[in-house]
């Protein structure tokens, strides 16, 4: 199937959230009218992505080996998850998302590579909670720690709900129960 033109296609597009190569699509020139795109769509079988759609597609086993290394670049990366963060898509959905590289750095302070949300916690930055990297550092063995690169000056995301979803984790009692 190939995808119809769409603004949520052109947005994923220009913001180069995954690789181009794996969105097929059909160039708009192609549908100048409903009966055009109803030819597309139920002739064809192709489809107009959604959300939903979207990010069902990425975590396929084929299409998932072409974007985890695409993620493993900071910029996109950091992009990818302030998009992610912004959409208005359930929580399932975003949790699918899970197995996708986050940044993380260590209790050093050093950003040092990129890894699963599961395997991350959060920071002093995010919780808002002074001391909670102490603690956690204190308790947990070479803790890896949400990168700061996604927090962005005077732009407020709710990254804790987002981190809730991919299981990040966030919350004393999780902390200790996962290192008990």
């Amino acid at each position: 199937n190939h995808y119809l033109s769409s603004e949520l296609l052109a947005e994923i597009i220009s913001n180069d959230l995954v690789p181009i190569t794996i969105l097929d699509s059909i160039h708009p020139a192609y549908i100048l009218s409903e009966k055009d795109k109803r030819y597309f769509i139920d002739k064809l079988e192709n489809v107009e992505i959604d959300e939903d759609g979207f990010y069902n597609y990425i975590v396929k086993e084929n299409v998932i080996k072409e974007v985890k290394p695409y993620l493993e670049n900071e910029v996109r990366n950091v992009k990818f998850w302030r998009w992610v963060c912004d959409s208005k898509e359930s929580k399932d959905n975003k949790a699918k998302l899970n197995i996708l590289p986050m940044l993380y750095r260590n209790d050093d302070g050093v950003v040092a590579t990129y890894d699963v949300p599961s395997k991350m916690f959060i920071s002093d930055l995010y919780s808002g909670i002074s001391g909670l990297e102490q603690f956690i550092s204190e308790n947990v063995d070479s803790p890896q720690f949400v990168s700061s690169l996604y927090k962005e000056d005077g732009i407020d995301r709710d990254w804790i709900s987002l981190f809730k979803t991919l299981k990040v984790t966030v919350e004393y009692k999780d902390i200790i129960f996962k290192n008990v």
